[in-house]
């Protein structure tokens, strides 16, 4: 197995309910899928076109398998699993009785690009065990070959089975100033480069939050019978003399950082 440090306990009950209680998106069968760096690189040019200077790309996806294990079955596919994926450094970072998170870690130093993986082994019943999977990358934007930075679990066969067949959230932050135009317009204006249509916004005096749907991509989730896959973000700060706002652009929708 590659290197594996025993941390503190910490984050056991936190993820499970994490992983049960999230949203469930909606994916269409595509046989020509967007990949995940196809659509943060579709997002980078779109922020790019409305002045806005990207600051970091984010890529989450989360599984919940459903296949059973016993203890003994599940101790033998936690090893492979991390023997598998050696690129990662593994600790053990929770344990609430029989339950146990992993957590496995890669830094590209020179890429600044950071990745995750997560793999949860939750008691369902007496000797019954089930697999509850997570993966999340973190990258700041770079000129050099962005797809060469990621260890492309999701586009090679080292990729582990559950990613082959889920969804992915895309999200790209950044800053601007617009174009003289207020938070709430320059929102409208954002949407409209992606062909979106608005579904529900929340307006405040320094935060605009847009939730739409757009034809460039097949996933989302359901709303109020309507199909969002697309959330744009603006925040307005003040920054010295003048002010500037931070834009979060994300697909299906804006995933927080866990």
């Amino acid at each position: 197995m590659g290197k594996v440090t025993v941390l503190s306990a910490a984050a056991a009950v936190v993820l499970f309910i994490f992983f049960t209680g999230s949203q469930t998106a909606v994916m269409e069968e595509n046989s020509e899928a967007v990949s995940p760096l196809q659509t943060i690189q579709h997002i980078n040019h779109t922020m790019a076109e409305n002045n806005i200077r990207t600051s970091r790309w984010h890529i989450y996806s989360r599984h919940e398998g459903t296949e059973t294990m016993s203890h003994a079955e599940m101790d033998l596919f936690t090893e492979a699993y991390m023997n598998g994926l050696d690129m990662f450094t593994w600790s053990k970072v929770g344990q609430d009785h029989e339950n146990v998170v992993w957590e496995g870690k890669r830094t590209d130093i020179h890429s600044t690009v950071t990745e995750r993986l997560v793999l949860s082994s939750i008691r369902v019943a007496k000797d019954e065990y089930r697999a509850y999977h997570a993966y999340d990358a973190s990258m700041l934007p770079s000129t050099s070959d962005e797809k060469s930075a990621f260890s492309l679990l999701f586009e090679t066969g080292t990729s582990p089975e559950w990613m082959k067949h889920s969804e992915y959230f895309v999200r790209a932050e950044g800053n601007g100033k617009g174009n003289g135009s207020a938070a709430e317009t320059w929102g409208l204006e954002i949407a409209d480069t992606f062909s979106a249509k608005i579904i529900e916004h929340l307006t405040e005096p320094s935060f605009v939050s847009l939730s739409a749907n757009t034809p460039l991509w097949d996933n989302g989730i359901e709303t109020g019978g309507e199909t969002m896959n697309l959330q744009i973000a603006l925040r307005a700060t003040q920054d010295g003399l003048g002010g500037k706002t931070t834009v979060t652009i994300g697909t299906p929708i804006i995933t927080a950082e866990y």
